[in-house]
């Protein structure tokens, strides 16, 4: 098991999934996720996030689906005032471009990724834009892992789809 962060972080070792037929399993700098094998990888999410403030974020790895605002993102994140495991409610407040005014932030049940705790929000706009994140400690690392989708049931299909294939090596 381990001391220290890792240890209240880490839940149980679990090899990682693997990817779903019809995805491919896209590459970051020591992490990655399985994506629609159609679409496009970028270190640019460009528009497809405008829900997420880009504050302390480290080089983001996103698949995009061409044509559309649907997409996947994970970012490392670093130099953050509150932990997502701790004070969830901040944190999220903090991930988030106008929380409350523009945006609504709607906490769903916690989860656990190979062995690593998450918490997991559902994030709309006033455009009816959906996203679907997590933030998943790995007790030396924390991720904002991201969905989004035409609408709430495509967001959190693909979250469900996916989420398990993350990754951090």
């Amino acid at each position: 098991r381990g001391t220290g962060n890792a240890a209240r972080a880490h839940l149980t070792g679990r090899a990682p999934a693997g990817a779903p037929h019809g995805s491919k399993v896209i590459d970051g700098d020591g992490f990655g996720i399985a994506a629609p094998e159609d679409w496009i990888t970028t270190s640019d999410p460009g528009r497809t996030f405008p829900q997420l403030r880009r504050t302390n974020w480290a080089t983001p790895l996103a698949a995009i689906n061409p044509g559309t605002r649907d997409g996947i993102l994970v970012v490392p994140l670093h130099d953050l005032a509150h932990a997502p495991l701790i004070d969830p409610d901040r944190f999220w407040t903090d991930q988030v471009v106008d929380p409350g005014a523009g945006h609504t932030i709607t906490p769903g049940p916690p989860l656990g990724v190979h062995g690593f705790r998450a918490n997991r929000v559902s994030i709309s706009d006033l455009s009816g834009t959906v996203m679907v994140a997590a933030a998943i400690d790995t007790g030396d690392h924390t991720y904002l892992v991201a969905f989004t989708g035409p609408n709430s049931g495509a967001a959190n299909d693909r979250f469900e789809r996916l989420i398990q294939t993350f990754d951090a090596r």
